[in-house]
């Protein structure tokens, strides 16, 4: 018994000692989510846009960029602005910042952008993407004696409608419908391109897609302000396949695609209930299904853990009837007949 103790307690420790290294990340919100209209070509008009700081300051730069489309999954990607361009963007910041320059995003603090957009007169009728990007620069993140550089985005998505029959500030739905969900922004993570859902941080994801049919789960731990994506296949957790990143969000998309490689193991001591949201796009995204799993998740070490212990109590019993005597001038009630 004692052996078995002492096993237990070094598996414990053993198994607990391997962390993940994790980048730290920001959570932003903007009103509006997003900005999507019709305009005749030689139009001009200003788009006021609030954004918040939820979390943690870190140094923005603002900067307007294309949403150009980079797979045939329907992925998004950020790319600078060409030389020429049909649409021309002028950013204006509030009496504390500037906009030509990095400025500190304070925790807590708001700040309204104002955008000055100028229609070329020689535009062509076509859509348009870009978006206003809040980047993290020259910051790192120094948790647990780490040097780790940060780079992610919150960009505010602009689609435009250049078209010579259409009325200036006409809304129109692009690439979805969200139905009662509210999106508040555009999270760029790597490559891609995310919308996020800020009412709940990151707890619903999107991948901007404009074909096909995608499906993409994130990973909400209750009562915590971050997510974290879990690959799921036809509704069944593969923890094999599962990332579970805290702290850099690191999401995942198009979950159809069984050659995704996902490396990242599942992290110690996380422990507790979560929510899986799932969500499926169907043709151009008009249509949205919402998917909800409820699954409770134990380190690993805790269920070598429990484990051990079992074996333990059910050895150290089997081990204690087996030397137990029946006392003398007793009968057991199965010898009688």
């Amino acid at each position: 018994m004692k052996k078995s103790i002492i096993f237990a307690v070094v598996a414990f420790c053993i198994l607990s000692m391997t962390q993940t290294a994790c980048v730290q990340a920001f959570s932003v919100s903007t009103s509006p989510p997003y900005y999507a209209m019709s305009a005749p070509p030689g139009q001009s008009f200003s788009l006021p846009i609030k954004i918040t700081n939820l979390k943690d300051p870190f140094n923005a730069q603002l900067s307007i960029q294309k949403l150009v489309v980079v797979d045939e999954q329907g992925s998004l990607s950020l790319e600078p602005l060409a030389e020429e361009h049909a649409v021309h963007f002028f950013i204006r910041g509030d009496d504390e910042i500037q906009t030509d320059k990095p400025f500190l995003f304070r925790t807590q603090s708001s700040h309204t952008i104002t955008l000055d957009v100028y229609i070329d007169r020689e535009a062509n009728e076509n859509d348009y993407y870009y978006a206003l990007v809040a980047e993290a620069v020259g910051s790192q993140d120094q948790t647990r004696g780490l040097h780790i550089s940060l780079q992610p985005a919150i960009a505010v998505p602009l689609f435009i409608s250049v078209a010579q029959n259409e009325i200036p500030y006409k809304a129109k739905t692009v690439f979805f419908k969200p139905r009662d969900r509210r999106f508040d922004a555009i999270v760029r993570l790597g490559d891609n391109v995310y919308i996020a859902d800020s009412l709940e941080p990151l707890k619903l994801v999107y991948t901007l897609a404009n074909t096909g049919i995608h499906r993409f789960e994130t990973m909400t731990k209750l009562s915590t302000r971050f997510a974290s994506p879990l690959f799921t296949k036809k509704n069944e957790i593969a923890l094999k396949k599962t990332a579970i990143l805290p702290s850099t969000q690191k999401m995942l998309h198009d979950t159809d695609n069984a050659d995704n490689d996902f490396t990242s193991e599942l992290p110690r001591k996380i422990l507790g209930m979560y929510t899986v949201e799932s969500a499926t796009t169907i043709g151009d995204g008009n249509a949205v299904l919402f998917e909800h799993i409820t699954i409770v998740i134990f380190p690993f070490s805790v269920i070598i853990l429990l484990i051990v212990v079992v074996l333990s109590i059910l050895i150290y019993r089997k081990s204690h009837t087996s030397t137990t005597k029946i006392p003398r001038g007793r009968t057991s009630i199965f010898m009688k007949k």
